[in-house]
C-alpha cells in the first residue's frame, strides 16, 4: 500500500478540479466525445480524385477509394455544433458541410487523415446546398437554404465573407452552378435562375412554378435542367432561355416492377443518372429532351438512397437500410450496363452495445452483430461479426455473447476470437428483444410473451426453464438479487420473484402514461426509462407496491450504472448523467448531444459506448470521485499546464504561483491511482516547470492512457489532465 499523503483526499481532487479561475473555484463533470464506429445514414457526399467525402448525422467521414472494391476510410470527424450534418462539398484542401441547425462547417483536409477545424458559421436555415466555384483566384461557396440564396467568400476560410444575399422564395432547398449563372430549386415554389456572374451582386432572371412539396434536387447541362421529385419521377426543363425556363416532360421511372421514387438526378452532357429507392441507378438519354430514352440500370436492389454525386465515369450513391450501406461506387461508362464496384462500410441500426474486456459487442439490426476493439488513446478498430438477423440486444460472460433476436430467438456466439465468431446454439422463444445473463440463467425479454428465463449451462443447448405467463410487450429487462424488472411499452414496468427461475412469479406493476422503454434496477430502487414521462425513480422496497420518488423530463430510452454514476440514453438528446449518492434522488452532474437517438449504453469504469441508432459511440466521462462540496480551494493566480498534451514520452508541466510557499506536484492514473511525486518543495512566486518522462515512482515506463498532474500546496491546488500515445 502507498501511504504517500491522504489518498482520499487526492482523489477527490482528480479529475474534478480544472484551471483557477478568478472566483477561485472551477469544477466540472464533463462528458467527452473519443471516438465513433458503425455508422449508418450516409446523408450527402462529394468526391474529388479518389477521395469521397460524405456527411453523417455527427459529422463527416473521409474515404480513399483508389480501390473502389475496398475503400479504406481515413477519418471520421465528429461535430461538436449539436445538429446532424446534411449536406457536404469539398474543393482543394477545404470541406464545407452544413448541419440542420443551418451551421457551416469548415474543414482544412491537406492531411485527409486528421481533418482539422477551420471555423464555423451560422445563419444559413434549414433544406441546404452548397457548391463550390473557382472564381479566378476566389474560393465562391454558394449556399442555399431556408434564408435564402448566400454567397461566401471562402478564399480565406479563417475569414469568412459574405457577398450577397437573395431572398427568392422559401425553402431554397437544391442548387446548381452553370456557368455564370445558378439554377436554384425551392421547395412548395419551383425553379429559378439567377445570374451570378458578379457573386456579390446576385440578380434573379426567371423561374418556373412547381407547388410539389417533394422537390429533392436539380442538375444541370448545356440548355437543360432536370429535378427530381421522388414519386413525381423527374422533370426535364428547357432554360436556354434564362428568363424563361419551361418543362419539357414528366417521367416517373418503372422498370416494370411499378413507379420508382426518385431522390437524386445528375447530367454529364445529354446523359441523365437517377438515382431512386429499390432499384438504384437508372440511365436516360435526354438527346431529344422532350422524349427521354432509357438506356439502363443497375441490376443490384437498394433499401433507401439519399443523395449522389456523379464524377469520372461513376456514380457514388448514399445508401442505407441494409446489408448495402455506405456510399455506393457505381461504375457508368457502359450506360447500358451501369454495375456496382463496391462501397464504402457501413452497417445498420445502432440498437445495443456490450462490453467485455477490450472488446465492444453491438447489435445492429438486419446486419447481426458486431465486435470492435477499443483503445481510450486509440479508438475503435474493427475486429469482426456474425450474423443474426433482426439483433436488438445482447449480453456478454466468458467470451460467450448472448444475442437477442426478434427474428430468432436466443442465439449464443462462441467469440473468444473476435475475427471468427462461432455460433454454438440457439433457442427460438419469439420475438426477443433483451437479454440479461445471470450465473447460468438468461432471462429475456420477449415481445408478448414477457419475461423467461432459459439455462445456457450447455451453450449448445439452451433449454428454456420459466414463462412468466404474461403476453407483455416486454422490451428490456434488468436484475437484481432475485429480482427481475421488464419494461414492457403500454403495460409499464413488471416486477418478478425470480427465487426459483423455473417458477416466474409477478409480484408487482409500476404503470407509466406513455411507452416504457427500459429499466435499470439498483438494489431498492428502479430507474424506469419513459418516452414522455422521463427518468423515473421507483421505490420498489416493497416491490407489490412500487412508488415514484423523483422524475426527470428526459426522453429516456436505455439506462446503466457505475460505481454512483447512472448514465441514461436520451432519445434526441444524447446522454444525461447522473450522481446517484442517493439513489433515491440522482443529481445530473453532465450532459452530451450525440447528434443522433441514443437509444441505449453500456459503461465500463469511466468510458460509456452509446448506441446512438446510427453510430457506436465511444464517450469518456471525466468526473469529480466525490461530491462537489467536498473540493479544497483554489487561489486565483495558480495554473497548470503541459506541453506538449497528447505527449509521447515526455511531457514539460508549467505553473504559475502567485504567492511563495511548500507546494508538491504528483501525478495519478485515470482511477486516482498515485503514480509519481515529481518533486516537493518551497517554491517562490512565479513561474516554474517540470518535466515527466512517462515513469511510476520505481522508474517504470507506463502504458499509454489518461494521467493528472496535481499541484497542491497550502493555499492552492490545480489538476490538468495528460495524455500518454506511445
Amino acid at each position: 500500500m502507498n501511504t504517500k499523503t491522504p489518498i482520499r483526499a487526492v482523489i477527490a481532487w482528480l479529475a474534478l478540479i480544472l484551471i483557477v479561475s478568478t472566483t477561485g473555484l472551477v469544477a466540472a463533470d464533463e462528458l467527452e466525445y473519443v471516438d465513433s464506429a458503425q455508422w449508418t445514414f450516409n446523408q450527402d457526399c462529394s468526391v474529388q480524385g479518389n477521395l469521397i467525402v460524405t456527411s453523417m448525422p455527427y459529422g463527416v467521414q473521409i474515404w480513399d477509394a483508389s480501390d473502389p472494391a475496398a475503400p479504406v476510410m481515413l477519418s471520421d470527424y465528429h461535430f461538436l455544433n449539436g445538429d446532424k450534418a446534411t449536406v457536404v462539398d469539398v474543393m482543394d484542401d477545404l470541406v464545407a458541410a452544413i448541419n440542420q441547425a443551418g451551421v457551416l462547417t469548415l474543414l482544412d483536409i491537406s492531411n485527409p487523415s486528421s481533418p482539422e477545424l477551420v471555423n464555423e458559421i451560422s445563419g444559413f436555415g434549414v433544406y441546404n446546398d452548397i457548391v463550390f466555384s473557382q472564381r479566378g483566384e476566389s474560393l465562391i461557396a454558394f449556399i442555399a437554404g431556408s434564408t435564402g440564396l448566400k454567397t461566401v467568400n471562402l478564399t480565406d476560410p479563417l475569414n469568412p465573407v459574405i457577398l450577397d444575399d437573395l431572398d427568392l422564395a422559401s425553402y431554397e432547398s437544391s442548387l446548381s452552378v452553370h456557368g455564370d449563372s445558378l439554377v436554384v430549386l425551392a421547395r412548395y415554389a419551383g425553379l429559378y435562375t439567377v445570374d451570378a456572374t458578379d457573386p456579390a451582386s446576385l440578380t434573379l432572371m426567371g423561374s418556373a412554378s412547381m407547388s410539389d412539396s417533394s422537390l429533392r434536387n436539380v442538375t444541370t447541362s448545356g440548355d437543360l435542367a432536370v429535378v427530381a421529385a421522388r414519386n413525381d419521377g423527374f422533370y426535364v426543363y428547357d432554360i436556354a432561355d434564362r428568363t424563361n425556363p419551361y418543362e419539357l416532360i414528366n417521367v416517373i421511372p418503372d422498370l416494370g416492377g411499378g413507379s420508382l421514387r426518385v431522390q437524386d438526378v445528375m447530367l454529364d452532357g445529354v446523359t441523365l443518372y437517377v438515382t431512386t429507392d429499390q432499384e438504384g441507378v437508372v440511365i436516360y438519354d435526354l438527346g431529344t429532351p422532350a422524349a427521354p430514352v432509357l438506356l439502363g440500370n443497375d441490376p443490384e436492389s437498394y433499401y433507401s438512397t439519399v443523395d449522389s454525386h456523379y464524377a469520372d465515369g461513376k456514380v457514388f450513391m448514399t445508401h442505407w437500410g441494409d446489408a448495402k450501406d455506405g456510399i455506393h461506387i457505381v461504375d457508368v461508362g457502359d450506360t447500358a450496363n451501369p454495375h456496382s464496384l463496391g462501397h464504402t462500410a457501413a452497417w445498420d441500426f445502432t440498437r445495443f452495445a456490450a462490453v467485455q474486456g477490450d472488446i465492444v459487442y453491438t447489435a445492429m439490426g438486419h446486419m447481426g452483430s458486431f465486435a470492435h476493439r477499443f483503445d481510450p488513446v486509440t479508438g475503435f478498430t474493427y475486429e469482426g461479426g456474425h450474423f443474426v438477423l433482426n439483433s436488438w440486444g445482447l449480453d456478454t460472460a466468458n467470451d460467450l455473447v448472448y444475442v437477442a433476436s426478434a427474428a430468432e430467438g436466443l442465439v449464443i456466439v462462441d467469440w473468444s476470437d473476435p475475427a471468427g465468431a462461432i455460433e454454438l446454439g440457439d433457442l427460438n422463444v419469439g420475438v426477443c428483444r433483451a437479454v440479461e445473463v445471470v450465473g447460468d440463467i438468461a432471462y429475456l425479454a420477449v415481445y408478448l410473451e414477457g419475461l423467461l428465463t432459459v439455462d445456457v449451462n450447455d451453450p449448445a443447448n439452451p433449454t428454456l426453464l420459466g414463462e412468466s405467463g404474461f403476453a407483455l410487450q416486454s422490451i428490456a429487462v434488468s436484475i437484481e438479487g432475485n429480482l427481475a424488472a421488464t419494461a414492457d411499452r403500454n403495460d409499464g414496468m413488471n416486477l418478478w420473484d425470480i427465487s426459483d427461475p423455473a417458477d416466474i412469479i409477478h409480484v408487482g406493476n409500476f404503470p407509466t402514461t406513455d411507452k416504457t422503454m427500459g429499466v435499470k434496477l439498483h438494489g431498492d430502487i428502479a430507474y424506469v426509462c419513459g418516452s414522455a414521462d422521463g427518468l423515473i425513480v421507483v421505490n420498489i422496497s416493497n416491490p407489490a407496491l412500487p412508488t415514484q420518488v423523483d422524475q426527470f423530463p428526459i426522453m429516456a430510452k436505455g439506462a446503466d450504472i457505475e460505481g454512483d454514476l447512472l448514465h441514461v440514453a436520451t432519445n434526441g438528446a444524447g446522454v444525461t448523467s447522473f450522481r446517484i449518492s442517493d439513489p433515491a434522488h440522482p443529481v445530473e452532474t453532465a450532459s452530451y448531444n450525440t447528434t443522433g437517438d441514443a437509444q441505449a449504453l453500456v459503461v465500463l469504469n469511466d468510458m460509456l459506448f452509446v448506441s446512438d441508432y446510427s453510430g457506436l459511440l465511444a464517450l469518456f466521462y471525466d468526473h469529480p470521485p466525490i461530491g462537489i462540496d467536498d473540493q479544497p480551494l483554489l487561489v486565483a493566480g495558480t495554473r497548470l499546464a503541459s506541453y506538449p498534451n497528447p505527449f509521447n514520452p515526455v511531457t514539460r508541466i508549467s505553473f504559475d504561483l502567485k504567492h511563495a510557499g511548500h507546494y508538491k506536484l504528483e501525478i495519478f492514473d485515470v482511477s486516482g491511482r498515485f503514480v509519481s511525486q515529481l518533486d516537493a518543495k518551497r517554491f517562490e512566486a512565479g513561474h516554474h516547470s517540470l518535466t515527466w518522462q512517462a515513469q511510476d515512482a520505481d522508474g517504470r515506463q507506463l502504458p499509454s492512457g489518461v494521467y493528472f498532474a496535481r499541484l497542491a500546496g497550502s493555499d492552492a491546488a490545480a489538476v490538468t489532465k495528460l495524455t500518454l500515445v506511445r
